[in-house]
C-alpha cells in the first residue's frame, strides 16, 4: 500500500512535467499565448540517411568512391527530386560532418557535400547544415570524443570557418552542435560547451554573416533539462549574434511539443531575445515501444496536428524526423525498433498516411504566417473544434479538427476542402463535416474569417459562405 501511494505521489509530481501547462498556448487567457510573433513558414526533413535508397546505409568514415558516386546519383536523381517536391521539401537539414570532411588533419575531401549542395541547389532546397561531431585525429586519448575543452577549440573553429567558406553561398543556415544537453551527444562541461557556441556564432558571422545561425539543438524536454540548459545559455551568453534558438521537443503528446515551442517563445521575450524558434526535429515512429508510437490510422491526423500545432506555437521552419524508415519491412522481426520507424515512407517508397498529410501541409503553409488575429471561432461551433488560420496576403489556410457536426465559414471565398480516405489512401474533397481526420481548407478573404454554426433553411442545415 506504502509503495503505491509512492507511486502515486510522484506520478503527480511528474505528471505537470510529463504534460507541460494545462493550459493551451491558444487560449487568450495563457501567458504562453502569443498572437503577433510570427514569420513566414517554411518545412523540410532531416539527414542525408533518411535519403538512401538501401538498409545499412547510415554514413561511416570515410566516404568511398562507391559511396559517393551512390550518393551523387542518388541526390541529383530526377525522380527523387519528384518526390520531394510532391512532399513539398523546402529544407535538409543535414550533418556536416567533421570526420568525414577532415578526416585526417589539414586532409579535407569535399567531393560528397559539393554533389549535396548542388542537389540542394538545384532542386531549389534550402539546406541547413550542422556542425557536428569532431574527428578521430582531434584527441590524444583516443577514448575522448564529443567534448571540445579550450585545447581542441582552435581546431573545431577551424573546421566551421571552412565549411562556411566553402558553402555558404549555398546554405540557408547553419545549426552548432546536436541536443547537447544529452550525454550522447555532449560529453563536456556546460562551460564548454557555451564557449564553443559563442565563438563559432563569432566565426559563422566573420565568414558568412548573411546565413542564420542556430543555436542550442536543445532536447526540450523538461526531464533532460531542456529549458533549464537553454536559461543557462542565456546567461552564459551563448545566444549572442546568433539568429535563431533550435529545439527538439519531443513529449508524450503534440500539445506538449507545442506548449514547449511556446515556453522557449516566453523564456526568449524575457529574456530580451527576439530570435526566431526552429524546431528541427520532429516526428515520432509507427512501431516499436516508444510511448510516442502513431498508429498507421492516426498517422495522417497526428502529421497535420504536428506541424499545424508547432508553427502556430511559434516555430517558422519545421524540419521532420524523417523521410524514410531504416529498416527493411522483408527482414524486420515481430517488433520493429521503434528508432528505426519515424519515416514518413517506408523503406520501399510506399506511403504512410502522413505522407500525405505532409505533402498537403507543407505545400500549403509554405510561405504563410499563423495569425490568430485574423479568425474567430464562435461559441455556437461544434464543441471540441480547434481551428488555425495561417495567411500570405489575401491567401488563407485554415486546418480544422476536433469535434464533430456541421459548420460554416464567413469572410472566406473561392474555398477549397481537402479530407482525407483511410480506405485508399488518397486525398478527397471535402465539406464543412468535422469527421475522424482534420480538415484542410484554402480560399481568399479580405478581413476576418468565422466558424460558426450553419443556419437552417426549412428545417435543414445548410452552409452559407460569404
Amino acid at each position: 500500500m506504502k509503495r503505491t501511494l509512492l507511486y502515486t505521489a510522484l506520478f503527480l509530481i511528474l505528471l505537470p512535467a510529463l504534460l507541460g501547462s494545462c493550459r493551451s498556448f491558444t487560449d487568450p487567457a495563457s501567458d504562453l499565448y502569443n498572437p503577433d510573433n510570427h514569420a513566414p513558414l517554411s518545412i523540410g526533413t532531416c539527414q542525408p540517411g533518411s535519403f538512401w535508397p538501401v538498409e545499412n546505409s547510415a554514413l561511416i568514415s570515410p566516404f568511398d568512391l562507391y559511396e559517393k558516386e551512390r550518393w551523387s546519383g542518388y541526390l541529383k536523381s530526377t525522380s527523387r527530386q519528384a518526390l520531394y517536391d510532391e512532399l513539398a521539401v523546402d529544407w535538409w537539414r543535414v550533418d556536416f560532418s567533421w570526420k568525414r570532411l577532415e578526416l585526417e588533419k589539414d586532409e579535407w575531401d569535399f567531393e560528397a557535400y559539393d554533389y549535396l549542395a548542388d542537389a540542394s541547389a538545384e532542386g531549389g532546397r534550402k539546406l541547413l547544415a550542422v556542425l557536428t561531431f569532431d574527428t578521430p585525429w582531434l584527441y590524444e586519448d583516443e577514448k575522448q570524443s564529443r567534448n571540445i575543452t579550450e585545447k581542441e577549440l582552435d581546431r573545431y573553429l577551424n573546421y566551421a570557418r571552412t565549411v562556411a567558406e566553402r558553402y555558404g553561398d549555398r546554405l540557408s543556415g547553419f545549426e552548432i552542435w546536436n541536443e547537447p544537453n544529452l550525454n550522447r551527444f555532449w560529453k563536456g562541461s556546460d562551460e564548454d560547451f557555451f564557449n564553443l557556441t559563442r565563438e563559432t556564432v563569432k566565426v559563422l558571422k566573420e565568414t558568412a554573416p548573411e546565413v542564420p545561425v542556430a543555436v542550442g539543438a536543445l532536447c526540450y524536454h523538461p526531464l533532460l533539462g531542456g529549458k533549464s540548459f537553454l536559461i543557462k545559455m542565456i546567461e552564459a551568453g551563448a545566444l549572442e549574434g546568433a539568429d535563431v534558438v533550435s529545439i527538439h521537443p519531443y513529449a508524450i503528446s503534440l500539445d506538449a511539443s507545442a506548449r514547449r515551442v511556446a515556453d522557449v517563445r516566453k523564456t526568449l521575450d524575457e529574456a530580451g531575445y527576439d530570435h526566431r524558434i526552429w524546431v528541427t526535429e520532429q516526428g515520432f515512429p509507427t512501431t516499436g515501444l516508444y510511448v510516442t508510437k502513431v498508429p498507421q490510422r492516426k498517422h495522417y491526423s497526428e502529421v497535420i496536428r504536428g506541424l499545424t500545432l508547432m508553427t502556430a506555437a511559434g516555430a517558422d521552419v519545421v524540419t521532420w524526423y524523417k523521410i524514410f524508415d531504416s529498416y527493411n519491412p522483408d527482414e524486420a522481426g515481430w517488433i520493429v525498433p521503434s528508432e528505426r520507424s519515424f519515416g514518413l515512407m517506408s523503406r520501399k517508397r510506399e506511403y504512410k498516411p502522413g505522407a500525405r498529410a505532409f505533402g498537403l501541409l507543407a505545400g500549403e503553409l509554405g510561405g504563410k504566417r499563423y495569425n490568430p488575429n485574423r479568425l474567430t471561432v464562435d461559441e455556437s461551433a461544434p464543441a471540441g473544434l480547434e481551428a488555425y488560420l495561417y495567411e500570405k496576403g489575401k491567401e488563407i489556410c485554415l486546418v480544422i479538427w476536433g469535434g464533430r457536426g456541421a459548420f460554416a465559414l464567413e469572410g472566406l471565398e473561392d474555398v477549397k476542402i481537402t479530407d482525407y480516405d483511410p480506405e485508399n489512401d488518397t486525398l478527397v474533397p471535402g465539406d464543412l463535416f468535422l469527421g475522424e481526420y482534420p480538415l484542410v481548407i484554402t480560399g481568399r478573404a479580405d478581413g476576418k474569417v468565422t466558424v460558426r454554426e450553419p443556419r437552417t433553411m426549412a428545417g435543414k442545415k445548410a452552409v452559407f459562405i460569404k
